[in-house]
């Protein structure tokens, strides 16, 4: 053994004393073959192991001292033993002497007190020829690998500790499915001792059929080696308790997977807790559901009265001639739209609160729909005299895509409580482009008034459910307070915030974000227009809707000066015409604090060096210049607030730089007065009596023929005995009601082979109840309170309005012609110059439209195709081109259906058939 481990050792020893030195030199004839460079320490003892003989240089690395001053005295290597080894080490050395080989661990103390742990070899060398006996050590220097064991148990230690002391279930198992591990709380939640569980499998400690569910989970892990989580039953003393559990495989060194372990936990309250929540879920929806049912059918029954209140008041206003009794009229009818609003409101508010409103995205002309929607609240602002100002950032393009009947509906509301809560003074609407990031605009909207205000810690309060800025608000001015919680979450749904700052006395400014869409090469609205460097003056007593004129004038580079009078207005005119830049056009409002409109262009009128300046009137809408203006040559009169597109018209118009459109007897014909209504024969089913006779009176009145049915079961009767045009169809009524009856309607049509148009009425106002009607085979739909307008215009689009022959004197025939021109003046109403505006649009942006079908063909987007599609389909039907609207829609059914394989034929069939309606159209426009 030792001459094993001591075959590389110096050659050469020098040992202190005569008979040392002749030992030394006798072992060094006798080992002759050591090499001197060996990593093990190797030395040698006397057989009473006191006296060191040799050491080789490893050793001496480590002792830290030479041979001749470890053996001067008898044991003192043995002082460089750790202190509680030496037993060991002496041990070890009175068994080596006996014959017996031995080995011990233990540690050496080196020079700087550091411990080094050595494993040693000792064994007995018996005397020879040349050599007295001796003892022999080898040992390895192992105090790394002892302390990585240490950290290793210490390690082992705290992960056994921490494992036994989780307050969950610890395993592990072999290939076998054998447990060969359990921690603490699995050995308390089975109940057994370790003896009756190690060694054991599932089949050992549970019923088979869960057992099976765990052996299969775990053939399932060590087939695939991924983590399995589940959560399952399992027992705990005499209950099933559900538990999650985590298993993964056990990887030796060679990868293979050897065994399982995992850890699972009790999560019965949390299970308990999520049933109770899932049964909260289903009760608050069942609530919410019956809140949904609850506000539709009060909303049924209170629409249905003032569906007979606002319709026969209509009917009534015509046929009242004193004075007083129509102004009881029209306040029975206000009455009636205000309580219809408060119904809107809560019924808008509540499906806020449902989270059934949800958002969608269309292309719109912001200026054009909003500056309708203004005209629309500008009788309530004129009516207290108030201005109502419209500003748009000429940086915003034209088309933007956003959820324009929502921002419709805040708009309203924040103007018009502007107008409510102002008395004197304006209320301006601003439309700011705060920034832009490629196809992704920022737009600002604000409303600001002269109003009242609102006090500074009254301010969030305005935007909570059914409150007011003060009590005393409410009695004067009326309201809910639902109006700003509605418009402030419709706002938060586009993902804004709807802000107030407002001082009392000085009016309030409600303002908000919100990101919009459009074209990434889509810039500001241009006017190509012969404007360019024209002079015009707005003379209007309000500074602020003096500028918004302004800014609109020097968009297109006209010079716009301002006047305040009717008598600044003359000054300046005479003024220009001295400095020889005189004013081209004069754009006065009809209302002046010194004099009226009227009186100012009849002023420059009988002025002879200024009768030849060209004016426009902006009235109010309580303000009509009527022959007035006519007698003045005025050339037309724009009611506030101005939209930019009429004023663009009017003031090119006004100048001579367009031509006025009209009426053309190639195309029109006399259509405006040859409409003849063919008289119908239409079934009305409805219960309620009141709207049976506003019902009959609406359409008598029209000139058509009406049988009433009560209930559905008398209309199927009905419809089984006698022929109609159209059903109105009530939704709700006794016996059987209007999808029932519709239902049995339908089926009866299959036998006969035609279908009548079926119209449902219905007082119920949810988003899904057109979608309802339409699936149960009705034809459109119409919420009640019914409007006369709206009812007639139903009415014609389902069964269409007989006219009367055309007219022309134009060579080409009709059947040779793309456009339907009957079908294009009866969009209009006969009014060939608006159809003329509405083709010079299309023209202008056909362009566009088809970019943006073929962007969404090449980048195969479905619903970018079917938008697009939808709206060129749109344009097309109003103006009668038929023929082409048909392809359009072929391209947006296919979209919707997001079959795209053959919409590039489609297209291209699209186009050919476009080419002839734009060469019919701009014929059309060079007649006019």
């Amino acid at each position: 053994m030792f001459e094993r481990h001591v075959s590389l050792v110096k050659r050469t020893m020098t040992l202190p004393d005569p008979e040392n030195s002749q030992l030394a030199g006798k072992l060094q004839n006798q080992f002759a073959g050591l090499l001197e460079m060996v990593n093990d320490l190797v030395w040698a003892t006397r057989i009473d192991g006191q006296t060191l003989i040799y050491l080789n240089p490893a050793a001496k690395n480590v002792f830290g001292q030479t041979v001749e001053d470890l053996s001067n005295v008898s044991g003192l290597w043995l002082n460089s033993i750790h202190e509680k080894d030496r037993l060991v080490v002496e041990r070890a050395l009175q068994s080596a002497g006996y014959n017996s080989k031995s080995e011990c661990k233990f540690r050496i103390l080196i020079p700087s007190g550091e411990a080094r742990w050595l494993n040693g070899s000792f064994q007995k060398f018996e005397e020879s020829r040349s050599c007295p006996p001796f003892i022999g050590v080898t040992a390895k220097d192992v105090t790394k690998r002892v302390r990585i064991e240490r950290e290793l148990e210490k390690s082992e230690a705290i992960y056994h500790s921490l494992v036994e002391s989780l307050p969950i279930n610890v395993f592990r198992k072999d290939r076998e499915g054998k447990i060969v591990f359990i921690n603490n709380n699995y050995r308390e939640s089975l109940g057994k001792t370790d003896d009756e569980i190690i060694g054991k499998t599932d089949f050992d400690l549970f019923d088979r059929e869960l057992a099976e569910k765990y052996s299969r989970d775990d053939e399932w892990l060590l087939r695939t080696g991924l983590p399995f989580h589940d959560i399952e039953t399992h027992p705990k003393g005499d209950q099933i308790i559900h538990v999650e559990v985590l298993k993964a495989p056990v990887i030796d060194k060679e990868d293979r997977r050897i065994g399982i372990q995992g850890m699972f936990w009790d999560v019965s309250d949390r299970r308990r807790a999520e049933e109770a929540l899932r049964n909260a879920k289903e009760l608050a929806e069942s609530t919410s559901r019956a809140k949904s049912e609850f506000l539709a059918n009060v909303s049924h029954e209170i629409r249905t009265p003032m569906n007979g209140i606002i319709g026969l008041t209509q009917l009534l206003k015509g046929s009242v001639q004193q004075k007083e009794n129509r102004e009881y009229v029209e306040l029975i009818q206000t009455s009636a739209e205000s309580l219809l609003g408060l119904i809107n409101n809560i019924l808008d508010f509540s499906k806020i609160e449902a989270g059934k409103i949800q958002l969608e995205n269309q292309k719109f002309d912001l200026r054009e729909t909003l500056g309708d929607t203004l005209k629309s609240l500008a009788v309530r602002a004129h009516a207290k005299q108030l201005e109502l100002i419209a500003n748009y950032d000429p940086a915003i393009p034209e088309q933007v895509i956003g959820d324009l009947t929502r921002i419709r509906q805040v708009l309203v509301n924040l103007v018009g409580n502007a107008i409510k809560f102002t008395e004197l003074g304006f209320v301006r609407f601003d439309v700011n482009l705060v920034n832009r990031t490629d196809d992704q605009l920022k737009i600002r909207f604000s409303v600001t008034d002269s109003g009242i205000g609102i006090p500074e810690d009254k301010q969030e309060k305005v935007f909570a459910e059914f409150e007011q800025a003060d009590s005393s608000t409410t009695r004067k001015y009326g309201g809910t307070g639902l109006g700003l919680a509605i418009a402030s979450r419709i706002v938060a749904l586009m993902g804004g915030k709807l802000e107030v700052t407002s001082s009392v006395g000085n009016g309030s400014r409600f303002f908000f974000d919100v990101d919009l869409l459009t074209d990434s090469n889509a810039g500001p609205v241009e006017y190509s227009s012969e404007l360019m460097g024209r002079v015009a003056l707005v003379v209007a007593n309000h500074t602020e809707m003096a500028k918004s004129l302004q800014n609109s004038l020097k968009q297109w580079k006209v010079f716009a000066l301002m006047a305040t009078t009717a008598e600044a207005a003359i000054h300046k005119l005479r003024e220009q015409r001295l400095q020889h830049m005189p004013i081209d056009i004069v754009i006065t409002d009809l209302d002046l604090p010194d004099r009226d409109g009227v009186k100012l262009a009849r002023a420059i009128r009988e002025d002879s060096q200024i009768s030849n300046t060209s004016i426009l009137f902006v009235a109010a809408t309580n303000r009509d210049a009527g022959p007035a203006r006519r007698k003045l040559g005025v050339s037309d009169q724009l009611i506030k607030p101005v939209k930019e597109s009429d004023l663009f018209q009017a003031v090119n118009l006004s100048l001579g730089l367009i031509q006025s459109a009209t009426t053309t007897e190639d195309y029109s014909g006399k259509m405006s007065s040859a409409k003849k209504q063919k008289p119908l024969s239409i079934l009305l089913a409805e219960d309620n009596l009141v709207n049976q006779k506003l019902a009959v009176a609406l359409l008598t009145k029209a000139g058509h023929d009406v049988v009433i049915a009560s209930n559905g079961r008398q209309a199927v009767q009905l419809f089984q005995q006698q022929p109609f045009d159209l059903i109105l169809m009530d939704v709700q009524m006794p016996e059987v009601d209007g999808f029932q009856a519709t239902a049995e309607i339908r089926k009866f049509e299959e036998s006969t082979g035609k279908k009548i148009p079926i119209i449902a009425l219905t007082a119920h106002a949810s988003p899904s109840d057109r979608t309802k009607c339409l699936a149960a085979g009705m034809d459109e739909y119409l919420a009640k309170p019914i409007r006369p307008d709206e009812l007639y215009k139903l009415v014609h689009r389902q069964t269409g309005t007989v006219v009367s022959e055309v007219t022309t004197s134009s060579s080409h025939k009709k059947q040779e012609r793309k456009v339907d021109w009957e079908s294009a003046f009866e969009t209009v109403g006969g009014d060939q110059a608006l159809l003329a505006e509405l083709i010079k649009v299309f023209l202008r942006d056909q362009n566009n439209m088809l970019m943006n079908i073929e962007f969404a063909l090449n980048a195969k987007d479905a619903n970018e195709l079917r938008v697009s599609a939808h709206a060129i389909k749109g344009a097309l039907t109003h103006l009668g081109c038929r023929h082409s609207a048909r392809y359009a829609a072929e391209l947006e059914e296919a979209a919707g259906y997001g079959n795209l394989s053959d919409v590039d034929s489609i297209y291209e069939k699209f186009r050919e058939s476009l080419k002839p309606v734009s060469e019919e159209l701009q014929q059309f426009l060079k007649r006019t």
